[in-house]
């Protein structure tokens, strides 16, 4: 059996991420500047509203990660229980060497693919001043992800 080369990897990657994202592409109608400029068209908008947009944003992801954690933690479970009942009936042999340089090759080819064409680089300075200028938005999300985990 043939295992799947890097570059088949790293362009099946490439395909599964929106076009803006990985791509080095400096659009001023990306998806991150859209995102960028409606949080900040949010600032100006009185202080219940921003708390009311964090909350409902914060209740929908909440109540999301949760129910997709659980359906992972099962999918991933029975997977596994399933591998290992596999490995232990002789059904699967495993090249440990080979598998573990596949993947620091893939490992070293994806960051290099990666990380050489769009770096999101924040500093102390931009990240304290979005914070303080935002932080009716945030905590409101962070109220509605709480209540989102409550909820499952």
């Amino acid at each position: 059996e043939m295992a799947p080369k890097v570059d088949d990897v790293i362009s099946s990657i490439r395909e599964a991420l929106p076009k803006e994202i990985g791509r080095g592409k400096k659009d001023k109608d990306g998806v991150i500047q859209q995102l960028a400029s409606y949080i900040d068209s949010i600032e100006k908008k009185p202080p219940p509203v921003q708390m009311g947009i964090g909350a409902s944003a914060g209740l929908v992801t909440g109540y999301i990660f949760t129910k997709g954690s659980k359906a992972t933690a099962l999918v991933l479970g029975i997977g596994l229980i399933t591998f290992q009942f596999c490995n232990y009936r002789g059904y699967i042999k495993l090249n440990r060497s080979k598998i573990e340089k596949d993947l620091r090759d893939i490992k070293r080819r994806v960051e290099s693919e990666l990380t050489g064409k769009s770096q999101f680089e924040m500093d102390a300075n931009k990240m304290s001043s979005f914070v303080s200028s935002h932080a009716y938005l945030l905590s409101g999300f962070a109220a509605g992800a709480l209540l989102g985990y409550a909820l499952c």
